[in-house]
């Protein structure tokens, strides 16, 4: 194809060696992507001219070019088309010169405009194919890799924030049940996780947890606590309980002799002249006529003969004093021995004065002598008798009374 073009060009202006190119004369006349023909240049009128051809397939040139040395292949970065050579739009890209196309940036790649290559994303984005730009992966996925062409979903247990390169454990009193999220839920109360858990456990028996986002549970201590679980709190025992040991799921009974009345950590021992049954809350006191001399006792003891105790919570029994007696058990006083009888200290029974002697009185330690001119002949007398006419006495305790000696007499009885 020959394009004629009219500009003048002087002659002078373009002398040149009888050795130069022989289109020299004619630089300058033909249009951009054309070139002169070769050995087409001749003057005519005065002015130069040549028939113009067009660069190759491919290859352009500036405006005036006077040969096909003239006309070059468009760069990489950019392909030929309509008679020019035009970058590549970004996300595509074109290694090689001369093109008349370039190609598309695969997934995980990205280019500019006028790009020679594709440059790989870096960890923490991704594309899809023929992207000018990387993405950011969103909270919740990550890419650990460059170049990729996705993002992974972050597994239960795991979050992740914009442009992660990895997931990361939910910490310790934080969980997280679903994958693909971009944090993680604190623990309610009652309830803990350790790193990395999708869900949270409930306190175990025994323990409790009464604030959120907690990575471990409080064992209840000695006194408390606390049954089922996912407790937020620790429970006092009840009056008559116990737990003795730190992380308790109930209380147990104080065993009986023992006793506690308030949440305790150990039961107590009954005090003396008292007695607890299984799970008291308290000592009961021995009534009057029993008695419990031992701690931590389960029942009171019955005073037995000769003895009594007159008030509650006695830690001995009494002995009747002389003069008084108690035959039964389990008894709060001693009586009176009657009239006729006599007593020693812890007596069950009264006994007899003998012959000789007397008692008058209630309640006697002891039985007096019949004075002289009396005598008892019986046991339990209350009196003495006098001697009678004829008799006498001259000693104490006489059981008869003695005759007077032949030709000796009493005039009066007692003699």
């Amino acid at each position: 194809m020959y394009i004629y073009n009219l500009l003048l060009i002087p002659l002078l202006s373009y002398c040149v060696s009888t050795l130069g190119h022989p289109n020299q004369y004619c630089r300058g006349y033909c249009s951009s992507s054309y070139y002169c023909a070769p050995s087409s240049c001749s003057r005519s009128s005065g002015s130069f001219r040549c028939k113009c051809s067009q660069c190759p397939s491919g290859k352009i040139s500036s405006s005036g070019a006077w040969d096909i040395s003239q006309c070059t292949s468009c760069s990489n970065g950019k392909y030929f088309s309509s008679d020019n050579c035009f970058s590549c739009s970004a996300g595509k890209y074109q290694p090689y010169s001369g093109k008349t196309s370039c190609y598309s940036c695969g997934c995980g790649t990205y280019s500019g405009t006028g790009s020679a290559s594709c440059s790989n994303c870096v960890a923490g984005k991704y594309t899809g194919d023929t992207a000018s730009n990387c993405l950011s992966c969103k909270g919740g996925t990550y890419s650990d890799s460059p170049g990729s062409c996705s993002c992974k979903i972050c597994s239960a247990g795991k979050y992740s924030t914009s442009g992660a390169v990895e997931c990361t454990n939910c910490l310790p009193g934080f969980y997280q049940s679903l994958s693909g999220q971009s944090s993680c839920t604190g623990c309610a109360i009652g309830k803990y996780s350790m790193v990395g858990y999708d869900n949270c456990t409930p306190c175990a028996e025994g323990s409790y947890q009464n604030e959120i986002s907690s990575s471990k549970c409080i064992l209840c201590p000695p006194g408390k606590y606390a049954s089922g679980t996912g407790n937020t709190l620790c429970t006092s025992c009840p009056i008559g309980t116990i737990s003795l040991q730190y992380g308790q799921g109930g209380c147990g009974k104080c065993s009986a002799g023992k006793f506690a009345s308030t949440a305790s950590s150990s039961c107590t021992d009954c005090p003396v002249g008292s007695y607890s049954a299984e799970g008291a809350n308290k000592c009961t006191l021995c009534i009057a006529g029993q008695y419990q001399s031992k701690t931590s006792q389960t029942m009171c003891l019955v005073c037995s003969v000769g003895y009594f105790s007159s008030t509650r919570g006695a830690n001995k029994c009494m002995a009747c004093s002389a003069g008084k007696f108690q035959s039964s058990t389990g008894q709060s006083v001693c009586m009176n021995c009657p009239v006729g009888t006599y007593s020693n200290s812890s007596s069950y029974k009264c006994y007899d004065c003998g012959v000789g002697k007397y008692n008058s009185v209630v309640g006697s330690a002891l039985c007096k002598n019949c004075p002289s001119g009396k005598y008892s002949s019986n046991t339990g007398e209350t009196d003495c008798i006098e001697c009678d006419f004829g008799k006498y006495t001259n000693n104490v305790g006489n059981s008869i009374c003695n005759n007077c000696p032949a030709g000796t007499y009493t005039n009066d009885k007692g003699s």
